[in-house]
């Protein structure tokens, strides 16, 4: 999530109205120029002469202060779950895969990645809920005279518009990183929609779908509303990053949904392949490891080429499901085994460990072996992968 000041008190431009026709009636739209102030008080920012100059002439555009967070622009908040402490196990994996580790996600920093992998106690944040008032939605932003918090993937806009106000209490389903990651929108958004009955009415900003987030909508049977250029008397804003109970409790809610009247077929576990998918992330040798695999018992599915019922059915009740790092493998974390080892192949460059996060929430065992870098990707040693697999208790 990205919060951005609006560091201006000029009132006379921030609003500007206009008749917009639709198809039925002319309505009163209203354009604000917040994001626009924005610029101009980040570029006097850098300019400390003009900004002096800018703070006689307009008292507020020039006085650049500190960042604004929901807390303090929101009319209230509440608390929605407590923070909490837990204890988690450590990942499976060799002490030989953590040399091979050359650079972590750009998301991510080497400690982090540490502390995730050797387990231990993990202070998990609390949900809190904030109220906006009147809050504009537009260009896929989150718009009011002192913040823009940037919710889809498009640039800052140099304006923003309203046509409609909104009475109801509404809900922001929408996320930053969700707008960017197929396995945020999974764990970060869809778990929003679950917790909106209790706050307001689901909204997000129109977005691009991708072939799978709409199957699974329809298969947790959940709804939300696509607004743009609304204003809303009251929207609700969720922090809800940590892994706590009220977490874990709504990703049971979606297994269960995922689950229900379903039976997986019996097998030794999931390969499910990445392919050339998504950020560039080749297992060069993918081919030969999911032949071994196949040998192995496992069945290999390739989420690009598959509809979320097949993917779903694949992964009913499997032990194990192995694959590249990447947002592929959050096909696996509804309907899998209650018990199972999300194996997880990583590349040196690239290590990331945030599925394992999930993988506590839940209670799932994690496991991951980092491969050797090559040209154009990375390879992983198969008999390696085997000995991993091997190590794995209770399959």
């Amino acid at each position: 999530m990205v919060d951005v000041p609006v560091r201006s008190s000029i009132e006379a431009i921030r609003w500007l109205r206009y008749r917009h026709e639709d198809a039925t009636h002319q309505n009163l739209a209203v354009i604000t120029l917040s994001p626009t102030l924005l610029r101009l008080a980040d570029w006097l920012g850098r300019r400390p002469r003009l900004e002096a100059v800018a703070q006689k002439v307009a008292p507020g555009l020039g006085r650049l202060g500190r960042n604004p967070r929901l807390a303090e622009v929101a009319e209230k908040s509440w608390l929605l779950a407590p923070a909490q402490t837990s204890v988690v196990p450590p990942a499976f994996f060799d002490e030989d895969d953590l040399a091979r580790v050359s650079d972590v996600g750009i998301d991510t920093t080497r400690e982090l990645e540490w502390r995730r992998i050797c387990g231990g106690a993990v202070e998990h944040r609390a949900s809190v809920a904030y109220l906006l008032r009147y809050a504009v939605l537009s260009k896929g932003h989150v718009i009011l005279p002192q913040l823009v918090r940037r919710v889809t993937t498009g640039p800052l806009p140099m304006w923003g518009r309203y046509v409609e106000t909104e009475l109801d209490p509404a809900l922001l389903t929408a996320t930053f990183n969700g707008s960017r990651y197929f396995g945020h929108w999974m764990t970060d958004e869809l778990t929003l929609m679950l917790a909106a009955p209790r706050i307001g009415q689901p909204v997000a900003p129109p977005r691009p779908m991708s072939s799978h987030q709409r199957p699974y909508l329809e298969l947790f049977h959940l709804v939300r509303a696509v607004r743009s250029d609304v204003r809303f008397r009251q929207l609700i804003i969720m922090d809800d990053k940590g892994q706590n109970a009220y977490k874990r409790e709504r990703y049971q809610e979606l297994r269960e949904r995922a689950r229900r009247g379903r039976h997986g077929v019996p097998c030794e576990g999931v390969m499910l392949l990445r392919k050339q998918t998504g950020e560039s992330r080749v297992l060069v040798n993918e081919e030969e490891l999911a032949e071994q695999l196949v040998q192995r018992g496992f069945r290999t599915m390739c989420p690009a080429e598959h509809t979320v019922e097949e993917l779903v059915n694949a992964c009913m009740g499997a032990k194990i499901v192995l694959g590249v790092e990447g947002s592929q493998m959050f096909h696996a974390l509804f309907p899998m085994h209650d018990a199972g080892t999300l194996v997880v192949l990583q590349p040196p460059n690239r290590f990331n460990n945030i599925l394992k996060t999930y993988c506590d929430c839940l209670g799932f065992r994690y496991a991951f072996t980092v491969g050797h870098p090559r040209e154009q990707g990375f390879f992983v040693e198969l008999a390696q992968v085997m000995r991993l697999l091997d190590r794995l208790p209770g399959l």
